[in-house]
């Protein structure tokens, strides 16, 4: 989200700024992506899909027994083959499940509810989003932009146009990867934010410079965002990191140097991190390359992909689904 979060929803900043760049989250967009992929992965694309914990160690694993109830979730098509669309589209609705169960689980909805029908109506929603208005001259146009586009989510999150969100239609407002609708309101907005010079698109400068001034200012530890100051900077773009050059390579699918709304989508939904890994995943388990997993693929690379990237949204998925 762009701009001071809501009263109530800023105690998920932190967690939404965590799954919209670091992990897994996922609104497809339509157009190639959705496609077949048939293409190779190259193994270089991984080196930093590693997580080890404090003592070096990898941690986060599945067990076979959960590799082999995970691949029956993602086999929608019952050919006991596994593509990256078939995973990615999984990802995709078990994400706005997940974003359901979590608001199941918290007091801040109830906290908006101040008519306690269990439900938020725009007036609830704004009165909250007000609450952080700071009262500033200087600041109140920002302020005014925000709400507006805090209300325009609300309208795109009210799927049944009611003029009251239920607990099926909240987890959009605050994760608006779990609806196109929204996320298309995030996305314009964040472009609007980033775009210094307002040609509709971002230079590498202007996209990393408020990802990373936001992230540095979330955690201290700049190197768990992949962000270390020291590293050795790209020299097509001084201040930015080679590894985040190589990120905004990948998003760049038509090569022109800046990225379109089309673009800057697949990184805001969280779509690139969750594909990335996902990838790896076929790498790592894929021994017969046909970029397709069988059960007993998957199952045999248990070990291999102990600790990685991928083990993190398989864990998270095995839990969600009990399994």
């Amino acid at each position: 989200m762009v701009g001071a979060p809501c009263c109530a929803a800023i105690l998920l900043q932190s967690l939404l700024l965590f799954q919209r760049g670091v992990t897994a989250q996922e609104s497809i967009p339509q157009g190639p992506a959705d496609e077949e992929d048939t293409s190779t992965f190259e193994i270089d694309d991984f080196e930093d899909l590693h997580a080890p914990n404090e003592e070096g160690e990898l941690e986060k694993s599945v067990t076979p027994d959960q590799l082999r109830n995970m691949h029956k979730k993602f086999d929608t098509d019952g050919d006991s083959l596994v593509s990256l669309s078939e995973i990615l589209k999984f990802a995709k609705e078990v994400k706005k499940e997940i974003a359901v169960k979590n608001f199941e689980n918290m007091s801040i909805i109830g906290d908006m509810d101040s008519s306690k029908d269990g439900m938020l109506s725009m007036e609830e929603h704004m009165i909250d989003v007000s609450k952080t208005d700071s009262g500033d001259e200087n600041q109140r146009e920002i302020e005014v932009r925000r709400r507006e586009t805090e209300a325009a989510k609300f309208k795109a999150a009210d799927v049944n146009g009611n003029g009251l969100l239920d607990s099926q239609e909240i987890p959009a407002l605050f994760y608006p990867e779990t609806r196109d609708e929204v996320l298309a309101i995030t996305v314009a907005e964040t472009m609007h934010h980033k775009d210094t010079d307002q040609n509709g698109k971002l230079t590498p400068e202007e996209f990393w410079e408020s990802e990373t001034w936001m992230k540095m200012d979330l955690d201290s530890d700049h190197s768990d965002y992949g962000m270390d100051l020291e590293s050795e900077h790209s020299d097509d773009a001084p201040g930015i990191t080679d590894k985040q050059k190589a990120d905004f390579d990948k998003l760049d699918l038509n090569e022109d140097g800046q990225l379109d709304m089309s673009e800057l989508q697949h990184w805001e939904s969280g779509r690139f991190h969750t594909e990335l890994a996902m990838k790896q995943l076929i790498t790592l388990a894929d021994t017969n390359n046909d970029l397709h997993l069988s059960v007993q693929e998957l199952v045999d690379a248990s070990e291999r992909i102990s600790g990685v990237d991928a083990a993190y949204h398989l864990v998270e998925w095995t839990e969600h689904h009990e399994l």
